[in-house]
C-alpha cells in the first residue's frame, strides 16, 4: 500500500467511517478534529502522520499526557484521541 499524505489519509478514514454508516454527528467531529491536525501539522511543515506528530497535537491542543484514560476528557477530546487511532490504524492496515 502507498503511504498517503495526511490529508490523503483523513480523507479516506472519514471515507471509511462513512461507509460504516457512522453517524453525522461524529463525522463532523471527526473532520473537525482532523481539520485542527491537517492546519497543526502544516504550521510544522509535516507531510506525513508519524507518533510524535500524533503525541505533540494531542499534548499541545488537548492537554492529553500518556496515561490518562479518554473517558477522562471533555466530548471533542475523546473524540480526537480515538480520531488519532483511527488514523494511526488506517496508516498501518489500509483500514
Amino acid at each position: 500500500m502507498q503511504r498517503l499524505t495526511l490529508p490523503q489519509l483523513c480523507e479516506e478514514v472519514l471515507k471509511a467511517m462513512r461507509n460504516l454508516k457512522y453517524s453525522r454527528s461524529m463525522l463532523n467531529s471527526n473532520k473537525q478534529v482532523f481539520s485542527m491536525l491537517l492546519d497543526y501539522a502544516s504550521e510544522r511543515r509535516v507531510n506525513f502522520l508519524t507518533q510524535s506528530l500524533v503525541e505533540d497535537f494531542l499534548k499541545e491542543k488537548f492537554s492529553f499526557s500518556n496515561g490518562m484514560l479518554v473517558s477522562e476528557f471533555p466530548s471533542l477530546s475523546s473524540i480526537a484521541v480515538r480520531g488519532m487511532k483511527r488514523l494511526q490504524q488506517f496508516a498501518s492496515s489500509g483500514h
